[in-house]
């Protein structure tokens, strides 16, 4: 055999071989996806007068029911039909921005009244179709954490419902709180409440500011809070004083699968003592008559 014949039987060779792997590779489903967030107000009407929402329980979500933000988090999976960019990954997912963008240039909050996230994820198929007819999509729309954390915090201080903190909080949670210890698990978690509502029974919590982030670790919820209340309890701060006290506070969540994995708990516990003392001076200098 001539070398020439030897190259031509190679190249044949190879040749069919690269026609029976494509032959396979015509029968891949292809498909790409991207990931992006749009910051979004809406609500669900009628759930702070339904009985099976609005139940009063641990599973209350009346909340719901009045316009409420949230970070939403998009993920579009199409089908490709070739593997050399059938869709620019960079451009799709800037066209798939841009269609927020323009809904409503003068703010980049989105305005979604009543939608739900699969009614989100309907309007946003329709305008895929539109462009890219024919191609199969899924579409996932999540909300962020942001207003569980704060609906679980009212239940566990409003409501004094401490069987929360097993909802709110993973089993090997930790709790960094300022100026303390760490809290490690969450019966330990649970005694941190126990103490601080020890001291002031009648402490309610209102959130000022919540956002959100998500991270390879998980999702980040920061939550800024005060808290008011009467020192009338011993757990904490010494012996009662009857002093009304205001806590300004924040906490840092780290959520992974739902539940809160680690809490940064910060506010001035300097601030908290000094309010105490002023009320016990000032019961003392009554008393004396100074």
């Amino acid at each position: 055999m001539t070398q020439q014949e030897s190259y031509y039987n190679y190249m044949k060779r190879r040749n069919k071989e690269e026609d029976a792997k494509m032959s396979k590779l015509d029968k891949a489903k292809r498909s790409i996806w991207v990931t992006f967030t749009k910051e979004g107000i809406h609500m669900y009407p009628g759930a702070d007068t339904d009985p099976k929402l609005a139940t009063g329980d641990w599973d209350d979500v009346s909340f719901l029911g009045i316009p409420h933000r949230h970070t939403f988090h998009f993920k579009v999976q199409i089908q490709v039909t070739h593997n050399d960019r059938d869709i620019e990954f960079i451009q799709f997912k800037r066209w798939l921005e841009r269609l927020y963008a323009e809904v409503d240039s003068s703010t980049s909050v989105l305005q979604l009244n009543h939608k739900s996230c699969e009614m989100i994820a309907d309007d946003l198929y329709l305008q895929i179709n539109n462009k890219y007819p024919g191609r199969f999509v899924v579409i996932n729309v999540a909300e962020d954490n942001e207003k569980y954390i704060s609906a679980a915090l009212g239940n566990i201080w409003n409501a004094r419902m401490l069987g929360d903190c097993r909802l709110l909080y993973a089993e090997n949670a930790r709790l960094h709180a300022s100026a303390r210890d760490d809290y490690d698990g969450v019966e330990r978690i649970s005694q941190f409440y126990m103490e601080m509502l020890g001291s002031m029974p009648d402490a309610k919590i209102s959130v000022d500011y919540s956002c959100s982030n998500s991270m390879l670790e998980g999702e980040y919820v920061a939550v800024r809070w005060v808290i008011a209340g009467t020192h009338s309890g011993g757990a904490l701060w010494g012996a009662p004083s009857g002093a009304p006290l205001l806590i300004l506070g924040e906490s840092q969540y780290r959520i992974v699968d739902g539940k809160v994995a680690e809490e940064w708990l910060v506010f001035d516990e300097l601030a908290v003592l000094t309010q105490i003392e002023r009320a016990r001076l000032a019961i003392e200098q009554a008393t004396t008559g100074e």
